[in-house]
């Protein structure tokens, strides 16, 4: 089989980087793959690829034109657009198979459809987020059209992926269109690496990689914090990759500039994993709870504990229900009760709880997830493949 993947970031961000996983684990199966991508992508491994099409996504002139284009796209940056319009036009070779669409962003999905399209070959769809997003106004102009290109989308599809069921469920909601669809869960893989390193003497680190965004803010976890300095702890937390315009005027206020450590987003998070004491994952407790963050996965690969802040029917906190494997759940949306658990209910993980988050996190390995993958796309395609095992 060969499948052509549309992906604006490959192996930067986020889904990008998930992306990635999941062509290394395809290729490793006997998938041939090409790739179409910007010149914003981070390719470490070409050769597994086929064939790759760097699109630049440098922008146009006049920018006035650019910018309205941006807002008729759900106010996306310029970029998208741009590469957009050029990589709608990439070549797909005679003996594709599929056409896969890694979203979002927008710019990912529309020029893979158009390529399809014209070349006559079906086009698969990744949502790794339900679009629109859950905490968007449904009432607003810009949630309108973004469903309206969705649907266009899924219109055109022949089959979808997602990242969670309950992202299904959502959009299923919202996109009647997708019952006539093919659906598979495709969840984020974790990396190779299995990070390990002792517990170390000294100030307790909190770290917390990634953005905030909508309705997934950065308040309560700074207020929570705060509560637990007040209770003496010799504590500080580390914010590795967000924008710092919405966090620094929070920290600020909170009189936390000496404890909290905004920094950069950096290419390999290893170290920072390695020298921390508690992983933060957070989820919005705001409408559907249909996310599970690939941080979370991520933080599988580790020995360290795990704090995860997130609704009790959301994804990932179903998903641990019953395993005691160094997790601890907090439910509630309150500062108070994640200050509780970062104060008291946050131990080194023991031995026997490591052993068992091995065999939990077996199951988003990059060859667990391929072969689902790799399956779904033969019966998509009407193939019977040779490499199942």
């Amino acid at each position: 089989m060969h499948i052509q993947i549309f992906s604006f970031l490959y192996g930067a961000g986020a889904e990008g980087i998930c992306t990635e996983r999941l062509c290394n684990s395809l290729s490793a199966r006997g998938i041939r793959i090409s790739l179409v991508t910007s010149d914003q992508s981070n390719i470490e491994n070409p050769e597994i690829f086929e064939r790759v099409e760097i699109i630049s996504a440098s922008p146009m002139r006049p920018q006035k034109v650019i910018r309205s284009i941006s807002s008729l796209l759900c106010g996306v940056s310029p970029e998208f657009p741009v590469w957009c319009l050029k990589a709608s036009r990439a070549r797909v070779d005679h003996d594709v198979d599929l056409v896969y669409a890694r979203t979002r962003p927008l710019s990912s999905a529309i020029p893979a459809q158009h390529a399809a399209l014209k070349a006559g070959r079906p086009f698969v769809l990744h949502m790794s987020d339900p679009c629109p997003s859950p905490w968007h106004d449904h009432r607003s102009t810009e949630y309108a059209r973004e469903l309206k290109i969705y649907q266009s989308l899924i219109d055109t599809a022949v089959a979808c992926t997602f990242t969670t069921a309950e992202a299904i469920e959502y959009q299923r909601h919202i996109s009647p269109k997708l019952d006539d669809l093919p659906q598979i869960v495709i969840p984020h893989i974790i990396p190779d690496t299995v990070l390990d390193s002792p517990s170390k003497k000294g100030a307790r680190e909190f770290l917390y990689i990634g953005t905030f965004y909508g309705a997934r803010g950065p308040r309560t976890i700074l207020e929570a914090f705060r509560m637990h300095l007040e209770e003496g702890h010799n504590s500080r937390l580390r914010i590795l990759g967000a924008n710092p315009d919405g966090i620094v005027p929070i920290i600020e206020e909170l009189n936390l500039t000496k404890s909290v450590c905004l920094q950069k987003r950096v290419s390999d998070v290893s170290t920072y994993l390695a020298s921390a004491d508690v992983l933060l994952a957070s989820d919005s407790f705001f409408r559907a709870p249909v996310f599970m963050s690939t941080k979370f996965v991520e933080y599988l690969t580790t020995r360290k504990r795990i704090l995860l802040h997130s609704p009790s029917n959301s994804p990932s906190t179903k998903c641990i229900q019953g395993q005691d494997i160094a997790i601890t759940p907090v439910i509630e949306d309150d500062p108070r009760s994640l200050s509780r658990a970062m104060s008291h209910e946050c131990p080194d993980p023991t031995r026997a709880q490591i052993r068992r988050r091995q065999k939990f996190a077996a199951r988003f390995e990059g060859q667990v997830i391929a072969k689902i993958a790799e399956e779904f796309f033969f019966g998509v395609t009407g193939q019977k493949s040779a490499a199942i095992s």
